[in-house]
This record gives structure tokens, sequence and C-alpha cells, in this order.
């Protein structure tokens, strides 16, 4: 984790040379369980007029359980047959894998139009995309997806895990086990990482809507949120 004088600061720099923003068609949000993706997708499609139209957030096709008090208008849930036709028919085009137990392994994708125009498309990803994620669009290289990471202290997500899916908590406890200590280190797979601890939830989502608007308007994301380069996570 970052030093302790430095825990004010909620945005780090991750360890992947950052793109071209100007060309950026992809931001992927990745971390843990709990650490806050769902919340900042939800922020987004709360500030559709702010990020002026042009920033999507695709409903996520997944194979993995429906979860207890789940928002179903994030995923649409698919057994294997139906995600891997849709991967044969070229209708989910980008897509990833995540095994959490020796027996379970649950596939996530999603579905970006053909033509992408001055769009820009929101993913709510999971750390499974760390392992390597298979993209068959035209025009979506590595080098236009932007990643963010978001991170949290590991008993913070504990008790979210918690309360988000206590069917988890009580039935699966390897599952529920294998979420809270997720090994992942995610500064080696990001450009930018959010600290959502010891920060008010406002806090949190206003720093990422910040980035947001930094790409939409071609300016560099502003120093005085405290960037800096991350000693390790």
């Amino acid at each position: 984790m970052p030093h302790k004088e430095k825990e004010r600061n909620l945005i780090y720099s991750g360890r992947l040379p950052l793109p071209d923003l100007k060309n950026i068609k992809i931001i992927q949000i990745i971390g843990p369980s709990g650490a806050g993706k769902t919340t900042l997708i939800s922020t987004l499609k709360d500030n559709y007029d702010l990020c002026e139209g042009r920033v999507q957030t695709p409903i996520r096709y997944t194979t993995r359980q429906v979860r207890f008090n789940e928002l179903h208008s994030e995923n649409k849930h698919l057994d294997h047959s139906e995600f891997k036709n849709k991967i044969d028919t070229g209708e989910i085009n980008i897509y990833w894998n995540r095994q959490l137990t020796e027996n379970q392994i649950d596939f996530f994708g999603f579905s970006i139009p053909k033509n992408i125009n001055n769009q820009i498309f929101v993913l709510s990803g999971n750390n499974g995309i760390t392992k390597g994620i298979n993209i068959s669009h035209q025009e979506i290289r590595t080098d236009n997806i932007l990643t963010i990471g978001v991170f949290a202290d590991s008993e913070v997500r504990r008790q979210r895990i918690i309360e988000r899916s206590p069917d988890i908590y009580k039935n699966l406890p390897k599952e529920f086990s294998k979420r809270v200590q997720d090994p992942t280190i995610i500064v080696d797979h990001c450009h930018f990482l959010i600290k959502n601890s010891s920060c008010t939830k406002s806090d949190f989502t206003n720093t990422f809507l910040t980035i947001i608007k930094s790409i939409l308007t071609d300016q560099e994301v502003p120093h005085t949120m405290g960037l800096h380069q991350t000693e390790g996570e």
C-alpha cells in the first residue's frame, strides 16, 4: 500500500505507460471485489449529461451466478453455451475469464458497437482482466484502452462484500475468502489507481469524474489531486 503520509491522496499513477488520451476508446475499471467498481459505473449513469453523452456504460455479459440484491441493469447472465455462441457470432467482442476456485471459472464480456465514432465505452471489469483480455473488435487495440484500478483496504472490502453478497459469505466460504484476499497487484496493470478507503463516497466518485472529464476535454489529470508515482500496493 502507499506510504501512510500519502494516504490523503486519492489518485496514484500505475506502472503502465500512459497512452495518448486523445485516442482512448475504452476505459476499463479493475480492482478486487468490494473496491468500488459498481459505484463508479453508477456514477457515470447518473452524470450522463456531464459526460456530454459521449461516455457509454454497456451491459456486461457473464456466466457467474446471480448475486443477492444484484443490480440487473449492470449484468446479463448467460450459461456457458450462450456465452460461447455470442462470441462465435461476434456479438461479444471483448471478453475474459476469472477463476475463483479450482472448479469455478466465470466468463465476462461486452458487446461494443461496430462503429464507435466519438464515443468512449467504460467497462466494469475485475482482476481476471490482468490475466489477459480477448478483443475481436476492429477499432479497439490495447493502445486505445485506459485502465483505471480501484483499491481499498481488505477489511473495508470484507464488510462491503458481506453487505452486498451475504449468500456468498454464508454458503461459499472459499469463494468469499478468495474475494477478500485477492492477491493481484493491480498497480502493475493500471494507468491510474483511485483509493476508496479513507475518503468519502463523493471524493471517490468526483476523483473518477475528474479523470473522465480530463479525457473528454483533452487535458492532463490535475496534479493537485495528489497524482504521484505509486511505490507499491
